[in-house]
């Protein structure tokens, strides 16, 4: 049996080259996803200064709420990877990378709320696998929002909601075809009510995967 060849300087081992290959893909494939939980871990997080922003003074909620039903047909973002589309939240700002940070898009309203999307490969496509990989992260930080499964689309979905100092947030994260989505809407505590039966219909045009033209 041949044995491994070691250093002429100090004589320990060294792996064949194709097991350094291996070792690589396996340890990018295991980043990619502790920083894929990690993010959708800090979104709850996030209280003072990317989440709850301030209000753009002479804009009320009410006007923005009406911007948005009124435009839930109108133009579609697209992504460019083309792992999803929806129709872009009226009036509101977009954000893209690099200053989108780890997320796919951001939209920013005027009165400090914010819908996020993110996408990831994952080397699983099965809701379980995905609870599993949420709930490690938030134990890791100690962080237990209310939970509870969804149907989103036809698929099962993890909806989580949180209440932080100075923002509350609700989260959908769902995979498929071995592609993590994860959506974040957060506004100021006293809006939230007012915003999310708006941001549930702007939701429901959401579409996993490039749209037919």
């Amino acid at each position: 049996m041949p044995h491994p060849r070691k250093s002429k300087k100090s004589g320990t081992s060294r792996p064949p080259p194709g097991a350094v290959r291996r070792m690589g893909a396996g340890a990018v494939m295991k980043l990619g996803l502790v920083l894929f939980a990690l993010a959708a871990v800090v979104a709850l997080l996030l209280d003072l200064h990317t989440i709850s922003r301030s209000p753009t003074r002479g804009f009320s909620p009410a006007e923005d709420i009406r911007r948005l039903r009124a435009g839930l047909h109108g133009p579609r973002y697209v992504d460019p990877h083309g792992r999803f589309s929806l129709v872009e939240p009226a009036g509101w700002q977009k954000v893209l990378p690099p200053r989108s940070e780890a997320y796919d898009v951001i939209f920013r309203g005027p009165c400090g709320t914010e819908l996020r999307i993110m996408t990831r490969s994952v080397p699983y496509s099965d809701f379980d696998s995905l609870v599993r990989q949420i709930r490690k992260s938030q134990k890791r930080f100690g962080i237990y929002p209310e939970m509870q499964p969804v149907k989103f689309h036809g698929l099962t979905a993890l909806r989580r909601r949180a209440r932080l100092f100075h923002a509350q947030i609700m989260t959908l994260d769902f995979v498929r075809d071995g592609v993590e989505h994860h959506i974040l809407f957060s506004s100021p505590p006293d809006l939230f009510s007012n915003y999310l039966p708006v941001i549930e219909q702007l939701l429901e045009t959401y579409r996993i995967g490039a749209p037919r033209r």
